[in-house]
């Protein structure tokens, strides 16, 4: 399953809410949804943000979800389109 992070984000109220707070709690938030998510249906989960963010352009923990920064150059709906 491809997400792009921010629509869910803006699109989900409670998510929304806090990104309205604090951006990187509530990108740790979707994240750790999307991981339970993954855990629990066995479907792989690529979850990508616009921005650089604090990490690298792209991290996957063992077993937990990959997630990809669009960086200065392009979209997340441009990295979507291509994965």
């Amino acid at each position: 399953m491809l997400v792009d992070a921010h629509s869910v984000i803006f699109s989900w109220p409670e998510l929304h809410e806090l990104h309205r707070r604090n951006g990187l709690l509530a990108r740790e938030e979707l994240v750790r949804r999307l991981t339970a998510y993954q855990d629990s249906t066995g479907v792989r989960v690529v979850v990508v943000f616009d921005g650089k963010g604090e990490r690298p352009a792209s991290e996957t923990e063992p077993g937990g979800v990959q997630v990809f920064y669009s960086g200065g150059g392009s979209t997340a709906d441009e990295i979507v389109e291509r994965l």
